[in-house]
């Protein structure tokens, strides 16, 4: 395979990849795509969007009572299943519970609130209304440019072990 077939090979097929290892299972190809997406969301969310700026992101606290890195508010993540303490979702030492927390919600915008596209589960994430509709426009744009440099990651990985 030449360079070219192989970086277009990771900018296409390795957009829906799935990052964690994903081993044969019951799930389909398109179940595997969206976990791999929402994990590529909750990222964008988590690292690059929700706290920028922030000295200390893991102890950030929201206007409306949103926690951590990701934002989570305590009874979205509890609605979604989490069953931590809130205290769980502040303060050094929180980063993975935030995390965890923020994949339920988004796992939840896309199984029970049938949101199939990244901006709808970006606005969900967030709420309603018109607020949630500029938040979703805003991640969406990191969201793109995260899977854009994911991509190109992988297609040097991939000339490199050439």
């Amino acid at each position: 395979m030449t360079r070219a077939t192989l970086i277009l090979l990771a900018l296409t097929a390795g957009l829906g990849q799935c990052q964690y290892g994903c081993e044969f299972s019951f799930k389909s190809r398109e179940a595997h795509a969206a976990e791999a997406n929402l994990i590529d969301l909750r990222e964008t969310i988590c690292e690059r969007w929700e706290t920028r700026g922030e000295s200390s992101p893991d102890e950030a606290v929201g206007d409306s009572g949103e926690l951590g890195r990701c934002q989570v508010t305590p009874a979205s993540a509890r609605l979604a299943g989490w069953e931590g303490k809130n205290s769980d979702l502040l303060g050094p030492g929180s980063r993975k519970a935030n995390r965890e927390a923020a994949l339920l919600i988004l796992q939840r915008c896309w199984i029970v609130k049938g949101a199939r596209t990244a901006r709808s589960v970006a606005r969900c994430y967030n709420g309603t209304g018109r607020r949630a509709d500029r938040y979703a426009k805003s991640v969406l744009v990191i969201y793109a440019e995260y899977r854009r440099e994911e991509a190109w990651k992988l297609a040097k990985q991939l000339t490199a072990e050439r």
